[in-house]
């Protein structure tokens, strides 16, 4: 697939400035195999890795399809538990505003009441499928009001997009190091 890929566009896996690859959050397999075959080309041909946030990516997905400039990114995780980040678009991209968390519904709610970021009088967008009507999360009534995207995922031409900005500001590591981030291994609110 990979080769196909080079092949359509004309290029050589030689002349790639470094790979891409979304870190996390998200499938513990998914993201092993995507960080082995980037790993595994990049090794083999001395490429650089650009590691992306999965949630990073669906803010910018949102900046593009709906002018949203400031971003509550939930995405659903196991037991009842969503992957949860602040995004702000800022200058064609879009910046984290706090760690990125693995909550559980009352961890989303303690993080509402505690976060200066959060608690602002900005215009928040939901966005990713942790915002579904059918899901807990939207019941909380700090967030009942907020406009929601859920059909937001992650998009490889705006994986790319990201990637290069990193790249740009030498934001890469060798493929050694690229490895994924698993939040659920850094819980926080229980």
């Amino acid at each position: 697939m990979v080769k196909k890929l080079l092949d359509s566009a004309q290029i050589k896996i030689s002349e790639l400035d470094a790979i891409a690859i979304i870190a996390g959050p998200g499938s513990f397999t998914g993201l092993r195999i995507g960080s082995a075959v980037a790993q595994g080309l990049a090794f083999a041909h001395e490429i650089p890795i650009v590691m992306c946030s999965s949630l990073a990516v669906m803010a910018m997905r949102a900046t593009q399809l709906h002018a949203a400039q400031n971003m509550l990114v939930a995405m659903q995780a196991r037991e009842g538990e969503y992957y949860w980040a602040v995004y702000s678009a800022q200058e064609g991209s879009v910046i984290l505003q706090e760690i990125e968390h693995v909550l559980s519904l009352e961890g989303v709610a303690a993080l509402l009441t505690e976060s200066a970021v959060v608690a602002s009088e900005k215009e928040w967008a939901g966005v990713g499928d942790g915002w579904r009507e059918d899901l807990e999360l939207t019941s909380l009534p700090e967030l009942t009001d907020i406009m929601r995207f859920p059909e937001i995922c992650t998009d490889a031409e705006v994986l790319a997009l990201l990637a290069e900005q990193k790249f740009l500001r030498n934001d890469f590591c060798a493929p050694e190091s690229a490895v994924p981030v698993y939040l659920k291994e850094q819980l926080e609110y229980k």
